[in-house]
């Protein structure tokens, strides 16, 4: 006989007097609802059955082994479903089973059941790409739990093994153009070396202009150094001049590589700025002049998102390792969240990234998109499955299976010249080539949008690209507003003082380093204008001329002077050249100035609070990072008197800080875009004069307004 109580050398016998009693039950003693399938008895006869609360009894079938098929899309659906959790606390399907009287009165046996012994998977060509296979894992595989026979005359009660998925989080951050933090921390170890030098140098010139004026040598203004206090250590430039970022800050505060609650694993990958290497090498960053100019090519923005894509997809294996040491019983993952945080064109790559990920071909079929092909691919090979029910497409906050929890922008500058793919040679227009900045209000949960005060940030090529679905106001024209769509109440945009880099960082600060008296990282010589008129000899008007170029200077100088900039920091220098007949002189407008670089700082804890407000896993060490010394990047100084009035700085990021934790964004708006704080911190030397003259720095001049003005962008969807 075998074990069935069968036996083997008999045929099956066609007297159908038989039966069989089954209750196939969750962890929780719950029933599996609304699967259809068919039990197949042991002459082959398929009777349909269907799970439900009800026991399902089956009669007048031939005696012997019986087989389950349950509807493999519909049972997978079911059984994978979240409210068929886990029970790790007790066995109620056990102790249900040790009371219950079976049909008949016959014997009752439970057993432990997997969704792999009630059904059948699909046979595959070996064509077929095991990504798009249908596959359970491990521990749902037939057989995995116990040793299941079913037969006649007897009741079965099947306790089906829960899954245990979990949500998949990523923090992805975005740097800005030429910002790239390994070669900003290169920088800082330079300027760590060069204090001693610099300072030597500093004090002797401090001294011998105290000899020159009679002041006091703490006396001396900015405007009297000589270059060579403002001349940065040998080979510092480019990337290696900046600080590190607030998208570097923040990727620093996301949690990365945990598992939180037992149902959430977060990972985070930063992607160093536009135009700069991807190397994580404290050394200087490799840099495209091309990249940096354009926003394309093999470091331009389109290249950062897909670079995001792949770094991702390389991180699953570290993810699958970790996961499992935690808990080997969890059976992969069930949604994708990602929070993505962008700063200049970073902002940009941002935004273009979180259309690639959510993109549909153009047949609508997401799962055929570039990401997701890649995605289920390296989830394959990193033994992390997908839930069955993935729903690549939904955008209902319940359901989605996917989505993106959150955008936290600083300041998009998409300033793109594309012209090998759309013939576009300006910066300074609505266009942007093929990167894609329009996002989905159905998909994207919160977008935070920071943007620079257009009387702060006024270059030509630094032009703004708006968040779509915002209120605009009077910041474009009737022209574009018309074509904007309307708010939505989970997109935010705020206008706020600064420069461009004010807003997202890379401008150094004090704070920084060990030597406070290290004035260096603070000090600003910037070329506002230069001017160059020539005159003959024989005319004799080299003095007419002269004057004229200082005059044309100091109207400049009045036009710039608009926004609030101090009177007493801008320097007019002259310089001629003779040649045989004639002669030429050249006027340059300095501001020279020593300007605090802690405004970006505002704004990091105004993004870092939102964030968190809205359930972004971050994390501020309650707090104390704020505040301590030790955090160098994050902490601000106290700046009380300006002139007759007192401004304190530090009160406004611990109010700026607070409202954020709460989500107060009206309060917010309210103080950060007051025009008064506007004249405030430019008075205060805390804003940037980012504009020079020189290619890609000009200013703006608005001739509606009559001033420098930024140009900005509506954001509209592309069809």
């Amino acid at each position: 006989m075998s074990n069935t109580g069968v036996n083997p050398h008999c045929q099956p016998c066609e007297k159908r007097e038989h039966w069989i009693e089954l209750l196939i039950r969750d962890e929780h003693n719950q029933p599996f609802n609304d699967v259809k399938g068919t039990l197949i008895d042991a002459t082959q006869k398929a009777h349909p059955i269907s799970l439900g609360e009800q026991p399902i009894l089956v009669k007048d079938i031939a005696p012997g082994p019986v087989e389950i098929k349950l509807d493999l899309g519909d049972w997978l659906r079911e059984a994978q479903d979240s409210q068929h959790a886990v029970n790790p606390d007790s066995d109620p399907v056990k102790d249900f089973s040790a009371t219950y009287t079976g049909y008949n009165g016959g014997e009752v046996i439970y057993h432990e059941a997997t969704t792999g012994d009630l059904t059948e998977l699909p046979q595959y060509e070996p064509t077929d790409l095991p990504e798009n296979r249908v596959t359970l894992p491990e521990r749902h595989q037939k057989g995995a739990a116990d040793k299941i026979k079913l037969v006649t005359d007897k009741t079965y009660i099947l306790k089906v093994r829960a899954y245990k998925f979990i949500t998949l989080r990523f923090g992805v951050f975005f740097d800005g153009t030429a910002n790239n933090t390994y070669s900003a921390l290169w920088g800082k170890q330079q300027f760590d070396r060069y204090y001693n030098t610099w300072k030597a140098n500093y004090d002797t010139e401090c001294e011998i202009l105290a000899k020159q004026t009679g002041l006091d040598s703490s006396s001396i203004k900015p405007t009297q150094l000589p270059d060579s206090c403002f001349a940065y250590p040998e080979g510092v430039e480019g990337s290696t001049a900046n600080e590190v970022t607030n998208v570097y800050k923040l990727y620093d505060r996301y949690k990365d590589r945990k598992l939180l609650s037992d149902s959430v694993f977060v990972l985070s990958e930063y992607i160093t700025g536009i135009g700069t290497g991807n190397s994580k090498d404290i050394a200087p960053a490799g840099e495209s002049t091309y990249g940096q100019a354009t926003g394309t090519g093999d470091y331009g923005i389109r290249s950062k998102a897909i670079y995001a894509s792949n770094q991702i997809k390389n991180s699953l294996k570290d993810a699958k390792e970790i996961i499992t040491n935690h808990d080997e019983k969890i059976d992969g993952i069930n949604k994708i969240q990602f929070d993505i945080f962008g700063f200049s064109r970073g902002a940009a790559a941002a935004r273009h990234f979180i259309n690639y990920v959510l993109k549909e071909n153009k047949k609508g079929v997401y799962q055929d998109s570039p990401f997701v092909r890649g995605f289920k691919r390296a989830c394959f090979h990193a033994n992390l499955p997908i839930a069955f029910d993935f729903d690549w497409l939904e955008s209902d906050h319940d359901k989605a299976c996917m989505e993106i929890t959150f955008a936290g922008l600083f300041d998009t500058v998409a300033s793109v010249i594309d012209g090998l793919d759309t013939m576009d040679f300006s910066t300074h227009n609505t266009k942007h080539g093929l990167v894609e900045l329009w996002i989905d209000p159905k998909r994207v949960r919160r977008a935070v949008h920071l943007t620079a005060h257009p009387d702060t940030e006024y270059r030509y090529d630094f032009s703004l690209n708006h968040l779509n679905n915002v209120a605009l106001g009077e910041l474009v024209s009737a022209e574009q507003r018309s074509k904007a769509e309307p708010p939505v109440t989970h997109f935010h945009e705020f206008v706020v003082p600064g420069s461009h880099s004010d807003i997202g960082g890379g401008y150094k600060s004090r704070l920084s380093y060990d030597h406070r008296d290290y004035l260096l990282p603070a000090l600003e010589k910037v070329l506002v204008k230069s001017i160059r008129k020539s005159y003959s000899f024989s005319l004799g008007k080299k003095e007419k001329v002269k004057n004229e170029v200082v005059k044309l200077l100091d109207e400049y100088k009045e036009k710039d002077k608009k926004v609030g900039w101090r009177d007493e920091d801008y320097i007019i220098e002259t310089k001629e050249r003779i040649g045989k007949d004639s002669g030429q002189i050249t006027g340059k407008l300095y501001i020279k100035r020593q300007v605090e670089g802690e405004l970006s700082r505002l704004y990091l804890r105004i993004m870092y609070g939102l964030a968190e407000f809205y359930g972004v896993p971050v994390h501020d060490d309650d707090g104390i990072i704020w505040t301590q010394a030790e955090s160098k990047l994050y902490t601000v100084s106290p700046i009380n008197e300006l002139g007759n009035s007192s401004f304190e700085f530090v009160e406004l990021n611990n109010k700026a800080l607070e409202l954020s934790k709460c989500g107060d964004v009206s309060s917010l708006s309210s103080i950060l875009e007051s025009e008064a704080l506007v004249k405030t911190l430019a008075y205060a030397n805390l804003i940037h004069h980012s504009s020079k003259d020189s290619l890609g720095f000009r200013p703006h001049w608005d001739e509606e307004s009559n001033c420098y003005r930024r140009a900005s962008f509506v954001c509209t969807k592309e069809i």
